[in-house]
């Protein structure tokens, strides 16, 4: 995941929890984040993790919260929800409270409860795949492949039926070509031709 290529701008200065002027901080940063910085690595287990379950992942983290601010909660909260999340799942292991990009820091860890996630997400992924299966066991869905399959299998019916056809052509066609090479009038016309030559053309004018 990379920091996302924000700036932060403003002449108030307001102090967080932690008695930390936050806004001014952000502004004395000389570099500010970009989006080819790398925040955090996280090494997933077995085959990793597949975009549906990303996405249950996603939507739980956002559940916990679904609006930031600079001062309790800043831009960086989903990103550490996210890491976390994964980082139990494939790891087995939780984060160690210190996170930040670029020297900023992400302003929410009392609030942070990554069981809640876990619990969360456990409980999205079994009811979506609930939701998949009651999907391809559904009458609809079974009407809809039955349909699908009988197209299928019309569409190689006409495509053999029109193969068929053409080789059947192909087959009168050569049959009408050798029949005219063994015609009678064709024979004679082979034997009766001659080819001229500057002698044949005197003899004929003499």
């Amino acid at each position: 995941m990379q920091a996302p290529p924000s700036m932060v701008h403003s002449s108030t200065s307001v102090k967080d929890s932690f008695s930390r002027n936050a806004v001014d901080l952000v502004r004395r940063i000389l570099e500010y984040p970009s989006g080819d910085r790398l925040g955090a690595t996280v090494k997933l287990s077995g085959e990793g993790i597949t975009l549906p379950d990303l996405t249950v992942l996603a939507l739980c983290a956002h559940e916990q919260a679904s609006t930031y601010n600079i001062i309790s909660r800043n831009c960086y909260w989903f990103v550490y929800a996210m890491i976390d999340g994964l980082r139990r799942l494939h790891q087995g292991v939780e984060m160690d409270g210190e996170f930040s990009w670029d020297k900023i820091p992400a302003w929410f860890k009392k609030e942070w409860k990554g069981e809640q996630l876990i619990t969360g997400y456990n409980k999205g992924k079994s009811d979506l795949q609930d939701r998949i299966d009651e999907l391809i066991h559904h009458t609809t869905y079974q009407e809809l492949q039955r349909k699908y399959e009988k197209l299928q299998h019309d569409d190689q019916k006409i495509i053999s039926q029109k193969d068929n056809r053409i080789r059947e052509l192909e087959w009168q066609l050569s049959r009408r070509h050798n029949d005219a090479s063994d015609s009678p009038r064709a024979s004679k016309h082979r034997l009766g031709c001659s080819v001229m030559t500057p002698a044949n053309k005197g003899q004929m004018r003499s």
